[in-house]
């Protein structure tokens, strides 16, 4: 097939902007950087669930503590994250990032 008869929009479809590849990358690194700022227990739930991809009810098990208590550290780090990322998205300066 000739190269002037290839449809645009399939094209760009098919392959992701550059541009998008590098923000989606420049995210990923700040949510690693956010999530290391996480207290221990908090870090270790979130990447169970997350990471893992365990139940509530497995990291329960794991950690020894309850599913209530599961479901708080993840609620908690998940107000956490959005307070660490949220001036990243607005872009602005990231204070606790050094």
């Amino acid at each position: 097939m000739p190269l002037y008869t290839l449809d645009e929009r399939r094209i760009t479809s098919a392959h992701t902007d550059p541009c998008e590849l590098l923000q989606q990358q420049e995210l990923r690194q700040i949510l690693r950087a956010a999530i290391v700022q996480l207290p221990s227990m908090r870090k270790k739930v979130f990447l169970l669930r997350y990471v893992q991809e365990l139940t509530i009810k497995d990291i329960a098990t794991f950690i020894n503590r309850s599913e209530g208590t599961v479901k708080t550290h993840l609620y908690k780090t998940h107000h956490q994250l959005r307070a660490f990322l949220t001036p990243y998205l607005k872009n602005e300066n990231i204070p606790w990032l050094a």
